[in-house]
């Protein structure tokens, strides 16, 4: 229970937080929580990462690379 604010033990009570606490803990031993869990997660951190971005910006790039105009395609040196 020291991972919860103070605030919070005050407002629910000692009593409430030890089986609410008590109930998280559990729920996380049953296999369809723990892989939404980690479905969720995984969700939120690729959309930290915004790696379509990242695509995106590599397209462009190989785009430019494959224009004509593209020194390093025909052999020139700039």
């Amino acid at each position: 229970m020291g991972i919860l604010p103070g605030v919070v033990v005050e407002i629910l009570g000692a009593n409430k937080c030890q089986l609410s606490w008590g109930l998280i803990l559990e729920s996380l031993q049953q296999p369809l929580i723990n892989r939404h869990l980690i479905y969720c997660l995984w969700d939120i951190i690729l959309e930290f990462l915004d790696l379509s971005a990242s695509v995106e910006e590599s397209t462009v790039t190989t785009a430019a690379a494959d224009t004509p105009d593209n020194p390093k395609r025909t052999g020139v040196s700039p």
